[in-house]
């Protein structure tokens, strides 16, 4: 389920074992070892294993850690009962992941009984050796030039403590064993966090931005964040605060920013996209600068205006966080369109995302309030969170592609030879049950496709998550085999063969390219959805792969009888032990066997369906 978790083109290497079951046996190995193959090569994309508690070694693909001197230090510093520890180079490298812990000086193979402190989005704690928050690691594998850190001891201590680090510029490039200088501990018990924390920007000491975002949140300034609810957990992605000011409303945006990466802050009439005054923080390398721009129209388009000037905003960009404030007039005027922050309410946009030819590219995260907001109001603002509409969009896909679709499936390729005397409809039971299964799911995606399509006002083409792309592709080869199975040529045709296999090939392709897709929809930020959604997808796709394998198998095992049964059929027809239709008792036995195995997965793909709705609707 791990596997799948982390990539979901592992879905399509398990996909390829169904795939394989009429080719020849040295092909099929292939597909075996393709399939294998990404489960023992698969990285850690977001952040150190506890399985990498004791080495602080991270498992890439067999690959040592670098023997030369690290470009990386660990420095520390006492305060109080708290040690303020950072990690940077020292040579302006910068660094993808890390792993951190505290350990005695004495017995460097001992973690000390500690917590960090992590309230960044940037970094998170795994639990190590029984303890709990002991080890700091990284949230994604974004390039970092420093992190810097709180760490507490949970009981009291007279000891020297060092902090070991392992820290890797690349996949391929990592050093261990990187060690702090030894910081003497004592007192009584355990403490919290230093009440005026700081950090170190390598040249200066100063007051921690990451601290203070969120004080005086509805108390003395107005606050919004991403993702919904992110300013009560304290760990937004990307948030702004407003406050008055002598000269207009006081404005700050904090968020995680990456090299060539903007956040943003729009005013607008609405809570979409257009007619609107922008104001976005871009990061250039270790600098952030700030932009005037505005949204146009409808056309879902950004207009740059100018750059501020050095005086007009206030930056910074410490531990992966941008930082700038500047202050907008009361009466502002944007592209011929006057704003009155004093007497009138507006929403406000969040977004950020990439820069592309020197512009904003689509964002990769985006929200809006629920409500006008009234600059003159300290209020903490809610966003629209995930919308009905796109909670009907991802219900009605799950239901089509886990649900009907798999069904359809599974009558088509193992149940042809069931029910073999009984018809439905003027058809065969399999056949009537396909159809009906594959028309009920294209209605259901029919459904989704035009909701979705309707909230996103049409289609994007900016954006690095397939989802949309991989959705698309499964819709059109989902309604081409209607399509298809007009001019399906008769049983005998010399051309039906080609069409079973277009058939075959066409629909399980769609269906592959929507499980990825599905998976996929995990990683938008629109979507809401927690981890554990990758586990019951990944419970499905094992699940339903395990359901091919024991039809298949049962019927290679029937088809190797097949002879014996049928001399079975003369002995017993002349014996008078012949079942009802003249069919062998045991061909009864063997396919009421079927019948309650399908009976099974159907009730299986229900628990699913209804696991899936459950955290669909809690997103």
């Amino acid at each position: 389920m791990q596997l799948l978790k982390e990539s979901p083109l592992n879905y399509l290497f398990f996909k390829l074992l169904i795939l394989s079951r009429s080719l020849p046996m040295g092909v099929s190995a292939f597909f075996w070892i393709a399939a294998l193959f990404p489960l023992v090569c698969e990285g850690t994309p977001n952040g150190a294993p506890t399985s990498a508690c004791s080495s602080l070694t991270p498992r890439h693909s067999g690959i040592a850690p670098k023997l030369t001197a690290a470009p990386f230090t660990v420095s520390v510093t006492k305060r109080g009962n708290t040690v303020r520890v950072r990690l940077f180079s020292s040579v302006g490298e910068e660094f993808e992941g890390f792993v951190l812990q505290a350990r005695y000086n004495t017995d460097r193979s001992r973690i000390v009984d500690g917590h960090f402190t992590t309230k960044d989005g940037v970094t998170k704690t795994i639990d190590c050796s029984n303890g709990r928050q002991n080890t700091l690691t990284f949230v994604n594998p974004t390039r970092k030039r420093e992190v810097v850190t709180d760490w507490t001891a949970n009981t009291a201590l007279d000891e020297d403590i060092i902090f070991r680090a392992t820290v890797a510029k690349t996949f391929s490039e990592f050093w261990s064993e990187i060690d702090s200088s030894p910081v003497r501990i004592q007192n009584d018990g355990p403490y919290g966090s230093p009440s005026e924390p700081f950090y170190s920007d390598g040249n200066s000491l100063r007051a921690d931005p990451v601290s203070k975002m969120y004080g005086g949140c509805s108390i003395s300034k107005g606050c919004f964040g991403i993702p919904s609810g992110c300013i009560s957990k304290e760990d937004c992605e990307v948030m702004v605060s407003y406050a008055k000011s002598k000269d207009g409303i006081f404005f700050q945006m904090h968020g995680i920013l990456e090299d060539n990466n903007y956040i943003a802050m729009g005013i607008s009439g609405d809570n979409k996209m257009g007619d609107d005054s922008v104001t976005e923080c871009i990061r250039r390398q270790s600098r952030i600068i700030a932009h005037r721009s505005y949204n146009v129209g409808s056309q879902k388009s950004n207009n740059f205006l100018h750059e501020l000037e050095n005086g007009a905003y206030e930056s910074e960009f410490v531990n992966g966080m941008g930082t700038c404030s500047f202050t907008l007039s009361y009466i502002t005027e944007t592209n011929g369109r006057t704003f009155n922050l004093a007497n009138e309410t507006y929403y406000i946009l969040l977004a950020k995302g990439p820069m592309r030819n020197e512009k904003l590219s689509y964002h990769s995260s985006r929200e809006s309030t629920q409500q006008p907001v009234n600059f003159n109001a300290f209020e903490v603002s809610e966003g629209e969170g995930v919308t009905d509409s796109i909670k009907i969009h991802g219900t009605f896909m799950v239901t089509a592609w886990v649900g009907f679709i798999s069904l359809s499936i599974l009558f088509a390729r193992h149940f042809k030879a069931s029910w073999e005397n009984r018809t439905l409809c003027g058809v065969k039971i399999w056949f009537a049950m396909h159809r009906l299964l594959m028309l009920i799911a294209l209605a259901f995606v029919a459904v989704a496709f035009i909701v979705i399509f309707v909230h996103k006002d049409g289609w994007n083409y900016e954006t690095d998550n397939p989802h949309a792309i991989l959705g698309c592709a499964a819709t059109i080869l989902g309604f081409l085999q209607p399509i298809m199975a007009l001019f399906r040529p008769g049983p005998d045709h010399p051309k039906r063969p080609i069409f079973n296999w277009l058939h075959f090939t066409v629909g399980n392709g769609a269906q592959l390219i929507a499980v990825i897709a599905i998976f996929y929809a995990k990683k938008l930020e629109t979507s809401g959805l927690e981890d554990n959604f990758y586990a019951v997808m990944a419970v499905f796709v094992i699940v339903y792969l395990l359901f091919h394998l024991f039809f298949q198998m049962h019927t290679w095992t029937s088809e190797r009888k097949k002879n014996n049964e049928v001399k079975m059929l003369d002995l017993a027809s002349r014996g008078g032990n012949t079942a009802q239709n003249g069919i062998p008792e045991k061909s009864l036995v063997n396919q009421a066997l079927r019948q309650i195995f399908l009976g099974i997965y159907t009730i299986f793909v229900a628990t699913i369906l209804i696991a899936l709705y459950a955290l669909i609707g809690a997103a």
